[in-house]
């Protein structure tokens, strides 16, 4: 049951999994909500191994909007839809709502899409990346990010400064 009718969804850091994070998501399951702890493709380090080797001013958004939406934009990963953050995010919400009926996972999904308002994106260092690009895609309830920032020369990314965030800024915990 939750009381809330909100879905925290975390994402682990470069090459982490799930069960790193298990102390943060049992006290969100606890405090009232569903949570799902989403595995992606995260075995390298977007500000650290991917974008600082790419000329490409826009490497950052185009290396998460790949990894999110699993639309091919990046030379630099290979990911599609089916394996993307938002095709598994998807996909657990389905199954969920198919096998465990009573559990209100189908309060979640709207003509077999997320219905992101009532999500919670969180994020530890690339996940936290993953979490703000996700809340600037779709309004969220809340996107909270752990030890993360994307920056490109010194300076923010440019998704970060040149893109209005469909997430209201008061909603955005960093």
């Amino acid at each position: 049951d939750n009381p809330l009718g909100k879905l925290f969804v975390f994402f682990p850091g470069t090459g982490a999994t799930p069960d790193y994070y298990t102390y943060l998501s049992n006290t969100a399951a606890e405090s009232g909500l569903h949570v799902i702890n989403l595995r992606y493709p995260n075995d390298r380090s977007v500000n650290l191994q991917i974008c600082p080797r790419d000329n490409d001013n826009a490497c950052h958004e185009k290396v998460r909007k790949e990894i999110v939406q699993g639309i091919d934009v990046s030379p630099n990963v290979e990911v599609d839809e089916e394996i993307s953050i938002e095709g598994r995010l998807l996909s657990a919400l389905t199954y969920l709502s198919e096998t465990y009926p009573d559990e209100g996972w189908s309060q979640y999904l709207t003509d077999g899409t997320v219905r992101w308002d009532s999500v919670i994106t969180a994020g530890h260092s690339q996940g936290g990346g993953h979490a703000v690009y996700i809340a600037y895609q779709h309004h969220v309830d809340r996107a909270i990010s752990f030890a993360w920032a994307d920056v490109r020369r010194g300076e923010m990314a440019g998704w970060l400064t040149d893109n209005v965030s469909q997430t209201p800024p008061d909603s955005y915990y960093l």
